[in-house]
C-alpha cells in the first residue's frame, strides 16, 4: 500500500472519530433549514402553499444565498444567515482536524514516511471527501424532509420558492421554473476550493487566519456580487439558472477547479520548504 493510501485511510478513520459530533450537528442544521422553509410556506396565509412546494424548491432554499447590497434598492439588505452558517460549519470541520494532526502525531508520521507530499495530498483528499459527504448529507436530509412533507418530486425550483425567500425581483420571471440541478453540480467544487484555500493559508500563516479568510470571503460575497468571489459562485440566486445576468455554471466550475489545484500545489510546495518541527499550533 502506498504512503498516500495509508495516510488517507488513517485520515478517514481518525477524522470521522474526531468530528462525528460536528456531522450530527450539520444534519440537524439542514433539517432545521428545511423545516423553517416549510413553516414559512405553511403560515404564509394560504394553506396550500406548503403542498405546492417541489423538491427543487427545498434544494433552492438550501443554496439560495442572497441579493448583493444595493443602496438604490427599496428592499433592505439581509445577510443570508441560512447560507452563511452551514458553510462556516463545514469550513471549521475541514480545518480543525488536519491542522491538529500536523501539530500532533501527523508530524512524526510525516517525518517517518519521508514524504510530505503524501501527507499533504492525503489531507487534501480527505477534505474533498468531507465536502462531498457534507453535500450528500444535506441532500439526503432535505430529500427525506421534503418527502415527509409530501412535496412535488420535481427537481425544478419554482417562482413560489423565490417569492417565499423574497427573491421575486431578482429571478428571471420569463421562466416558469428553474433547473436547480445545473447549479447544484457546481457547489461541491466551489466548497472544495474554499476549504483547500483555507487549509493552505493555515499552513502559511496560522489556522486563525485561514478561517478569517473564509469568513471574509463569504461575508464580502454577501454584500458584493462578483464572479471572482467564491461566495458569489456558491449562491443559486446569482446563477444564470435563476438570474438572467448571473454567473454561469461553466465559470463557477472553472474557478473552483483552478483555485482547488492552485491551493493543492502551493500548500504542498510550502510544506516541503517548511521546518515543521519549528511550527507552532
Amino acid at each position: 500500500m502506498s504512503r498516500f493510501a495509508k495516510f488517507f485511510l488513517l485520515d478517514v478513520r481518525e477524522g470521522l472519530r474526531r468530528t462525528w459530533l460536528w456531522w450530527l450537528l450539520s444534519a440537524i442544521a439542514v433539517f432545521f433549514l428545511a423545516f423553517s422553509f416549510f413553516w414559512n410556506a405553511a403560515t404564509a396565509g394560504d394553506e396550500n402553499l406548503a403542498s405546492q412546494l417541489t423538491m427543487g424548491d427545498y434544494f433552492f432554499n438550501l443554496v439560495a444565498g442572497g441579493n448583493a447590497f444595493n443602496s438604490l434598492s427599496s428592499t433592505p439588505f439581509k445577510l443570508p444567515i441560512s447560507w452563511f452558517v452551514p458553510l462556516l460549519l463545514l469550513a471549521y470541520i475541514t480545518l480543525w482536524y488536519p491542522y491538529r494532526d500536523l501539530m500532533g502525531s501527523g508530524k512524526a508520521m510525516m517525518i517517518a514516511s519521508g514524504s510530505r507530499w503524501a501527507w499533504w495530498l492525503a489531507k487534501c483528499a480527505w477534505i474533498i471527501v468531507c465536502v462531498v459527504s457534507y453535500c450528500l448529507i444535506a441532500l439526503v436530509v432535505t430529500v427525506v424532509f421534503a418527502l415527509i412533507a409530501r412535496c412535488d418530486k420535481s427537481l425544478h425550483a419554482t417562482f413560489l420558492a423565490a417569492m417565499l425567500l423574497r427573491f421575486q425581483d431578482a429571478v428571471n420571471v420569463d421562466l416558469a421554473s428553474y433547473n436547480i440541478v445545473s447549479f447544484l453540480r457546481t457547489v461541491p467544487i466551489g466548497i472544495c476550493a474554499l476549504c483547500l484555500l483555507q487549509l493552505t493559508i493555515s499552513l502559511v500563516a496560522r489556522p486563525l487566519w485561514g478561517y478569517v479568510t473564509t469568513v471574509s470571503i463569504l461575508f464580502i460575497s454577501a454584500f458584493i456580487e462578483h464572479p471572482l468571489l467564491l461566495g458569489s459562485n456558491l449562491m443559486a440566486i446569482r446563477s444564470t439558472a435563476f438570474a438572467a445576468h448571473g454567473i454561469t455554471s461553466e465559470w463557477s466550475l472553472g474557478l473552483g477547479v483552478a483555485i482547488t489545484l492552485l491551493s493543492i500545489f502551493l500548500g504542498g510546495y510550502f510544506l516541503t520548504k517548511t521546518d515543521i518541527l519549528e511550527k507552532e499550533a
